[in-house]
């Protein structure tokens, strides 16, 4: 590929195998997007529930600050 990749194509399973920054994925020839892997969407939902743990954090100190200034 231009960007110095390189790509193969499974007939079997209609989808593109590329290697790319050191890295083995499938791709989606119809659309070009990147089929995630079970480690990608695991590595997504970790970040996801962090996020959720601090917004949650964050959500108990507002509400213990708004409770102190009503008291």
């Amino acid at each position: 590929m231009p960007d110095g990749s390189l790509q193969g194509h499974s007939d079997a399973l209609d989808l593109d195998l590329r290697w790319e920054h050191g890295e083995l994925g499938w791709y989606d020839p119809a659309t070009g997007r990147h089929i995630t892997t079970f480690d990608d969407e695991r590595s997504r939902a970790d970040r996801a529930e962090a996020e959720l743990i601090a917004a949650a954090a964050r959500i108990a100190e507002l509400e213990e600050r708004l409770r102190s200034q009503n008291l």
